[in-house]
This record gives C-alpha cells, sequence and structure tokens, in this order.
C-alpha cells in the first residue's frame, strides 16, 4: 500500500460523506498488474480491491507459500511469511493502539512504530538510531528503567520513564501535576487544567495513562453513568439530529446515526446477513453478504446454477462441478475459506480427506516406491512423507525411539553433537535429561551439555537440547559467587535469575534459570494463568508476558495462539482449545498435535473402540500402545512413531 493508494483511501473516505456531484467514466484496465511503491508486484490478496486497510488477512508470497498481508516502512502493504508478521510489534494483533515500540524495518533500519493518519500502523525508520550500548534508557545501562537524566530527540534533557512497558526517554514530570503520579498516583478524578485553559478531570486512559481531559456529562445517554452497557438508547448528535448509542470498533459509546430499520441487509431486519435480496447502488438486484470488513453489504447476486455456490451448496459439500478449463472437479473450500471448484481427491489415497480424513499416521507410498506415513505439512495439508523414525516429520523433538541402523541392527534415536537426529547404538544412549521422557515438558533441568559444561534444558528451534549456561555473565562465580537471585538471560535469549541447581558429576552451580512469565513470542505465554478481569490476550513484551485487554484479536471468532489468545484469556474465541484432558468434556481428551505433547490443543471424542492393527505408538506418558486409536481410547497424545524406549537405570 503506497502513500497514494492511502491518499486515495482518504479522497474516496471524504467523496462518501460529502456526496459526489455527478459520475465519471471508469478507469480501464490494462490488465498490468498493481505495483507498489517498490516496483515489486502487488499480492492480489493484499491489493486494495480486497485488502484496503491492510488487515493481516492470509495471502500468498512470491515464493508461493503461505504468507499475511502487512504494512512496511515505505506503506506498502506487502504479503510477507507468517513467523514475521506474527513477531512484526506494529500489525494490529501485537499493538492494537500503534504504541511506539521498538522496530526493525525490511531494510534491517531501527525504527518505531508509528501511526500514519487514518490509523494505519507501520514501522517508521529512525534518522539516528541510538546506540544500545550508550542508551541511558536502556536494557544495558538501565534494566530497571530508574528516572536517569537523557538527552531527548529535539535536544532537549529528560528522564528515563516507562510508557506501555518501554522505557523512553521523554520529558519529566511536573510535581505540581494533579494528574502526575506523585499527586494522583491512583488517578482519582481530581479537577485540573487542560492545555486549552479549560477546568477538566484526571482519567485513566486505555492505554493506562492518567490525563486531564473534559469530565463526562452525567446526562449523557451513552455515557458509562446512564449506560454502561452501550444499550441502543436515543441521544441527540453534535448537528442536533436525532440518533441513537452505538458501539464504535474502538469500544467507545457514541451517538450516531440510526440504522434504516428498512435495510434487508442492516442488522434490524437481517442480524445474520443471511442471502436476503436487496438493491445495490446502481440500482440493480442484488443479495446480502459479508464483505473483507465483516460488515453485511448488498452486493452482486451468486450464479443460482453453480454447484459450488452459497444458493446450492452452502456448506460446501465435495459435489461435482467443472473447473475453469472444463475439466470435472469437486466443490472445496481453499486457503481463504472461499467454496470453489478444484481438482477431485484421489478415492484411493492413503493420504486423501477420502479415506483419512484426520490425517491418521497411516502408510503409504512414496513417489520413490518407499514406504512412508502420512503426516501434516505446516499447511495442515496431509501428505506421504518419509517414514524415518529419527527424521523431522515422524520425530522433531528426536525422542529416543526404536530404529534401525545402517547395519540392520536395532537402534534409538539420538540427537548428535551436530544436533542432527541419528539412530545410534542403544547402549550409547544415557538417559537424556532434556528428553521427552524424562523432560517432555522441556523445563529448566541442569544438564550436562555436549562439550562437558554445565547448562539447562531450553527449546530451540520446537527441540528440547542442553544449552550452554554463559559464566561471565550475572551468575558466573567472579560476578555472583554466593548466587544471589539478581537478573540474567538464558542462552536463548530468556529474562532469567541466577538460581542454585545440582549439575552431576559437577555438584551445585550457579544456573540463569528462565522466569515463569519469560518469552521471545507471544505463543510462550498461553500457558499462564490469567489474571485480569477482562478478556484479551498474551503479549510479549520485553522479553516478560503481559496480559493485554483488546477486542481486535479476541471477539472475531477465531483463536490465534500464535498471537497470545488463551483458553482464559479469551474462552469466546478459544473455547475448542485446551491445554489438559480436564479441559474437555466426559468422553474426550486434550489431543496435542503429534511429537510436541505440549499445549494448546483440541478436544478430541475417545474412540469407542479400535481395531487390532499391530502399528505401535509411544504417548505422552512415556508408554506404548498397540496403534493411535488405542492411544486416543486412553486419552493419550501421540509423542512419536514406534514403542516407546525403556528407561535407562
Amino acid at each position: 500500500m503506497s502513500l497514494s493508494r492511502i491518499t486515495k483511501l482518504l479522497v474516496i473516505a471524504s467523496v462518501l460523506a460529502l456526496g459526489c456531484p455527478g459520475s465519471e467514466d471508469p478507469a480501464t484496465d490494462d490488465g498490468t498488474p498493481p505495483a507498489n511503491d517498490n516496483g515489486m508486484p502487488e499480492s492480489e490478496e493484499c491489493g486494495e480491491a480486497l485488502n484496503p486497510m491492510c488487515k493481516t488477512n492470509a495471502c500468498t508470497t512470491p515464493s508461493g507459500d503461505y504468507g499475511l498481508c502487512r504494512l512496511d516502512s515505505k506503506l506498502n502493504c506487502i504479503c510477507s511469511d507468517k513467523d514475521s508478521v506474527v513477531q512484526d510489534p506494529c500489525v494490529a494483533g501485537n499493538n492494537p493502539k500503534c504504541e511506539p515500540k521498538d522496530c526493525v524495518t525490511e531494510d534491517g533500519v531501527p525504527g518505531k512504530c508509528t501511526i500514519y493518519k487514518e490509523g494505519f500502523c507501520y514501522c517508521e525508520p529512525e534518522e539516528n538510531p541510538v546506540d544500545p550500548d550508550k542508551d541511558p534508557c536502556g536494557e544495558k545501562l538501565n534494566p530497571e528503567c530508574k528516572p536517569e537524566k537523557c538527552p531527548m530527540a529535539n535536544g532537549k534533557e529528560g528522564i528515563c520513564i516507562m510508557v506501555a512497558a518501554e522505557c523512553i526517554c521523554d520529558e519529566p514530570e511536573d510535581p505540581k501535576d494533579p494528574c502526575g503520579k506523585e499527586l494522583n498516583p491512583e488517578c482519582k478524578p481530581d479537577k485540573c487544567t487542560m492545555t486549552n485553559g479549560v477546568e477538566g478531570i484526571c482519567i485513566r486512559t486505555d492505554a493506562g495513562d492518567c490525563i486531564c481531559d473534559e469530565p463526562e456529562d452525567p446526562k449523557d445517554p451513552c455515557g458509562k453513568e446512564l449506560n454502561p452497557e452501550c444499550r441502543p438508547d436515543k441521544c441527540t448528535m453534535t448537528s442536533g439530529v436525532e440518533g441513537i448509542c452505538i458501539q464504535t470498533d474502538a469500544g467507545d459509546c457514541i451517538c450516531d446515526e440510526p440504522e434504516d430499520p428498512t435495510d434487508p441487509c442492516g442488522s434490524v431486519l437481517n442480524p445474520r446477513c443471511s442471502p436476503e435480496a436487496c438493491k445495490m447502488a446502481d440500482g440493480t438486484e442484488g443479495i446480502c453478504k459479508l464483505n473483507a470488513a465483516n460488515e453485511c453489504i448488498c452486493d452482486e447476486p451468486e450464479d443460482p446454477n453453480d454447484p459450488c455456490g452459497a444458493v446450492l451448496n452452502p456448506r460446501c459439500s465435495p459435489e461435482a462441478c467443472k473447473m475453469a478449463n472444463g475439466t470435472e472437479g469437486i466443490c472445496k473450500l481453499n486457503a481463504a475459506n472461499e467454496c470453489i471448484c478444484d481438482e477431485p481427491e484421489d478415492p484411493n489415497d492413503p493420504c486423501g480427506a477420502v479415506l483419512n480424513p484426520r490425517c491418521s499416521p497411516e502408510k503409504c507410498e512414496l513417489a520413490n516406491g518407499d514406504v512412508g506415513v502420512c503426516r501434516l505439512n505446516a499447511k495442515d495439508e496431509c501428505l506421504c512423507v518419509d517414514d524415518n523414525p529419527c527424521g523431522e516429520a515422524l520425530n522433531p523433538v528426536c525422542a529416543p525411539v526404536t530404529c534401525q541402523m545402517s547395519d540392520g541392527t536395532t537402534g534409538k534415536c539420538q540427537v548428535s553433537k551436530d544436533l542432527e537426529c541419528l539412530c545410534e547404538d542403544p547402549g550409547s544412549v544415557p538417559e537424556d535429561p532434556c528428553g521427552p521422557i524424562a523432560n517432555p515438558k522441556c523445563t529448566a533441568d541442569p544438564c550436562e551439555t555436549t562439550a562437558g559444561t554445565p547448562g539447562t534444558c531450553e527449546y530451540q528451534e520446537r527441540m528440547c537440547l542442553c544449552l550452554e549456561t554463559t559464566q561471565d555473565e550475572p551468575c558466573s562465580d567472579l560476578i555472583n559467587p554466593k548466587c544471589t537471585p539478581d537478573t540474567c538471560e538464558t542462552n536463548n535469549g530468556l529474562k532469567g535469575s541466577c538460581t542454585t541447581r545440582s549439575v552431576e558429576p559437577m555438584g551445585p552451580q550457579c544456573l540463569c534459570l528462565a522466569l515463569p512469565d519469560a518469552c521471545k513470542e507471544a505463543f510462550d505465554c498461553v500457558e499462564l494463568e490469567w489474571t485480569v478481569k477482562c478478556y484479551g490476550r498474551w503479549e510479549c513484551v520485553s522479553g516478560k508476558c503481559e496480559p493485554t485487554c483488546e477486542q481486535v484479536y479476541c471477539g472475531n471468532g477465531t483463536c490465534e495462539p500464535e498471537f497470545g489468545e488463551s483458553r482464559t484469556s479469551c474462552p469466546t474465541d478459544c473455547e475448542d482449545y485446551c491445554f489438559k484432558n480436564d479441559d474437555c468434556l466426559e468422553g474426550s481428551f486434550c489431543e496435542y498435535p503429534d511429537g510436541q505433547c505440549k499445549a494448546p490443543g483440541k478436544c478430541q471424542i475417545k474412540p469407542v473402540r479400535c481395531s487390532d492393527t499391530n502399528d505401535p505408538v509411544c504417548g505422552c506418558d512415556d508408554q506404548t500402545y498397540q496403534n493411535s486409536c488405542m492411544a486416543g481410547m486412553a486419552g493419550v497424545s501421540i509423542l512419536a512413531l514406534g514403542e516407546c524406549p525403556s528407561p535407562t537405570p
């Protein structure tokens, strides 16, 4: 999305609001794909037509991978890989109020999240990036954000203060400010003077700041005193015309124009946006349907003869249809949840939806003729993958399951010094304190690294490994001989505390262990207890899990743990997700993704009967089951295919 494109959006919004004196001829389309200001082709899903506000909708990257739309530093709406968008501090999910958080542009330049005009949040590069080693408000020199003196961007002297969990250099607080922390730490509604000289009262904003603002009219029919639930009561708009109280997307209750009660697509006559007949703006017949912004509008009607359309096939059943090239196909949902006519499934494919709708680990044949197993990939596609019990597809955590070595003898999967999962002699496989048997949740237990140095068990790229504890940090004998619980940073970048743990055969060691609320991404926080009195999601702020009350993600009907939503933080979206069997109804269990044994999972009904097929699996309870169905009957998720290893004596 370019500057010109955003300007155009604002002009269109103005024209729609003020009215247009006349019509113009439509612009001609020469077939050239639209391009951003950087000269790159504009992604169709992130383009102006489908995504004018550059929401984080699903899209296809230039390389053909699954991605999400986001705004770059040049104000182009581009399709980036999912991981980079999930970690982007400026996207709405991570920063709904577009607070000035630290960010890095696509060119690697440090910047700050900045609002551009109508709420577009992007990473604006800094003209003179601050050196983190010399920043008096930075993590290295001022980890506790004490009120030290510092130079502000305008050259004036300021002090370090905490704003939205970030330590920044700002103007010192006026000690006489009636809304300041010194005189009013609880932000009581004391009298104060606003910037325009008019008297106001101290009010707490949604961001938690105490400011001087206009007092609320106690007689306001849309105010919190008379209408805390924002019912559609009658009110008077600023123009003097009668209106009704309406809740905005930002959560404010305002007096606005009432909805046309005769609109067939309005919430009065059509609250669920059923496909009722209506008149479009040009006077032609249309039907009510939801647009990309989830608004019910009158649009062109569906083809009543389309076998994949909402008229004949509202649930997108696999009905026969004709594809664009004229060949036979079937109706199926695509990545954008649209019902399209696509190539039919092979009815004999053991990994296909016909024979294997849940993608159970059934045996299948690879393209080279070797035996494989059905497995879900990152795009939730059920594919036939290599049947290597130590391979990444079947054993992503390198559990010590039974395998066959190159000489034909039986071995166990083991992490090598090169961090590869290999089939080794079982006699050489000691009990791994970071392995899935001894440590299924990868707690920060002490261990010995492959180099013989003390370490702790920590996740690295979803694999639990023994990572070396750096000894020149706050937990070293030189700096911390008594091992006081000083703040430190673990090997993989998490905030921690110095703790004494016994490491055999070296005895007690002072190690940096991650704090319970330490995080690198919001997903790391979803198992924590939600303690605030609101619904929202977790944010990973400066390496610490922080609860955030918001309705941007929570309430959209989709549970997104990657953005910090959990079962307790947002039950309206995540009621289908679980973290333990007790979260599920009787007769169901919490099934984690295969090979992870880590929440969140989804409640699945326990099978009532299973075949006697001998296809053993190792459960997350370290028990071997005859097949995956029997593990499900016992309410146990699958750790790996094959039998569980016997514990090393």
